[in-house]
């Protein structure tokens, strides 16, 4: 499970898609739609341009526009009018931190379903800012390369970046546009582009990375440090989910339980009305199905249900069978979904082998078991105690 870092209300920076949506990472055609002016790029247009497509980067980070409903329509503008300008400053790292955020953030659902992304691009974009000026934004940086490689599924590079990340979290300064005024909320957008990282949040997708390498002491101890730093109750959550799943395969299966009904207790969303839907589906599990928040490889998310539906089997007797056979459910999809390829395969097979001797000595069911979903919502009804 990682988190993109947050721009106002949950705006993320470089946010990925959600969980179930795997990203392409082949080159987009938004250069088709570069219409230079007749004659040379003068400096001056090129200051220009860098102006207008500030704006319309902007734009595109917040949730949704007054301009357009798509805000990849708005990172393309901006995308063509970075490119007129590095016709004449072609080694303006303002001008190549801004290309790469735009390139990172830029996604639209593709004709044959899922999103088209630029994530060799972005990569592509953030190290060129980084071979231009080394000391530029260099959390920032390390972070978004990070969240694109983990995409790519190069793990030991994600870990190099994460800990450059916190390493070198010294929060940049902001310069709102030089005799410039940008309204509320675009310079509250343009001070989180140099805005230092959330070092809870760097910490627990760090642990995250650690566990899919296959070390779990680091993933536990980075996850309890993500916990300890946490700045929200969302955050706090999330790392104690990933806690829970590490102390899981880690063999500490009362740990992982008491972490799990902590988390469930906590149910961040519970009162938001932005999420209502979400909340109204998933219920307390509500927050591992933010829109920022992904799962690399997606299959994972399965395994946190599962915990997290048997830490709810643990906390109330009577739903105690409709919990473990969501759990079983869960970890069943866990391996049909790719899991089976995974290092974790023969925990996952040995949990659904232990689920089904449970359940089989529990008998027949008295009742149809509810949709696993629907334990999360009935999780978020519960006066929830964090034991059983």
């Amino acid at each position: 499970m990682r988190r993109a870092a947050l721009v106002l209300a949950l705006v993320a920076l470089g946010a990925p898609a959600p969980a179930v949506a795997q990203p392409r990472t082949h080159r987009t055609g938004w250069t088709d739609h570069l219409t230079p002016p007749s004659g040379d790029v003068t400096a001056r247009d090129a200051r220009r341009f860098v102006r207008q497509g500030l704006f319309y980067l902007l734009s595109g980070l917040g949730r949704g526009s007054s301009l357009d409903d798509a805000p990849w329509r708005n990172l393309e503008r901006a995308l063509v009018r970075f490119e007129l300008a590095r016709r004449v400053l072609p080694d303006d790292v303002d001008l190549a931190y801004y290309t790469a955020v735009a390139l990172d953030r830029w996604e639209r659902p593709a004709p044959e379903g899922g999103l088209e992304r630029n994530v060799d691009d972005a990569i592509a974009a953030f190290e060129r800012v980084r071979a231009l000026d080394p000391d530029y934004a260099p959390a920032r940086v390390a972070f978004a390369l990070a969240l694109l490689y983990a995409r790519r599924g190069e793990l030991a590079t994600v870990a190099a970046e994460y800990e450059r990340a916190l390493a070198l979290d010294v929060p940049e300064p902001a310069w709102l546009m030089h005799r410039t005024y940008l309204p509320h909320p675009f310079e509250e957008r343009l001070a989180f582009l140099y805005a230092g990282v959330d070092r809870s949040l760097v910490h627990g997708n760090l642990a995250e990375n650690h566990m899919l390498l296959g070390d779990l002491d680091a993933a536990v101890r980075h996850y309890r440090l993500a916990q300890s730093g946490a700045r929200d109750p969302m955050s706090r959550a999330l790392a104690l989910f990933g806690l829970a799943l590490a102390q899981h395969r880690a063999g500490d299966a009362e740990g992982a339980l008491a972490a799990a009904r902590e988390a469930i207790a906590l149910d961040p969303l519970v009162d938001d009305p932005e999420h209502f839907e979400v909340q109204d589906r998933w219920g307390a599990l509500a927050v591992l199905h933010h829109d920022a928040v992904f799962f690399e490889p997606a299959c994972e998310i399965h395994a946190y249900h599962a915990v997290a539906y048997e830490a709810f089997a643990t906390s109330r007797e009577r739903f105690r069978r409709a919990g473990l056979e969501a759990a079983l459910t869960s970890w069943r999809s866990f391996l049909v979904e790719g899991g089976a390829a995974s290092r974790f395969a023969a925990h996952a097979r040995a949990e659904v082998a232990r689920l089904e001797a449970e359940l089989a000595r529990a008998g027949a069911p008295r009742e149809p078991a509810p949709h696993p979903g629907e334990l999360g919502a009935r999780a978020a009804r519960e006066p929830w105690l964090g034991a059983p």
